[in-house]
């Protein structure tokens, strides 16, 4: 019996880590862009410029916590749009403004320039 129950365990493993396993900036990058695609290319001919913009700003500016955070916000994660409420978090949602902003007029923007 104990047997069977380790062997249940190790073969359970792997599917345990794997949903434990922490996403990377690249992984929330892809989620900002394809959430970026979904909602401009309705209005935009160019929105995967726009959102590769969007995307290699953030990169350049943000942390892996506020990616994390505006990858959920940009999917409509309803605790994520609670969370943005927060007062800490205005700088971070001026910032999403001002690039998106910036982006959707010249694509190739850089913030830092």
């Amino acid at each position: 019996m104990k047997t069977l129950i380790f062997l249940t365990l190790l073969l359970a493993l792997p599917a345990i880590q794997a949903s434990a396993k922490k996403e990377s900036r690249d992984d929330y990058l892809d989620r900002i862009e394809y959430a970026c695609n979904v909602r401009v290319k309705q209005d935009q001919k160019n929105h995967r410029e726009v959102c590769s913009c969007v995307t290699r700003n953030f990169d350049a500016k943000l942390n892996t916590q506020d990616l994390e955070l505006l990858a959920r916000s940009h999917e409509e994660e309803k605790a994520a749009e609670e969370e943005l409420q927060n007062e800490k978090h205005n700088d971070l949602i001026l910032f999403d403004y001002e690039v998106t902003e910036a982006c959707l007029e010249n694509p190739k923007w850089d913030h830092g320039k």
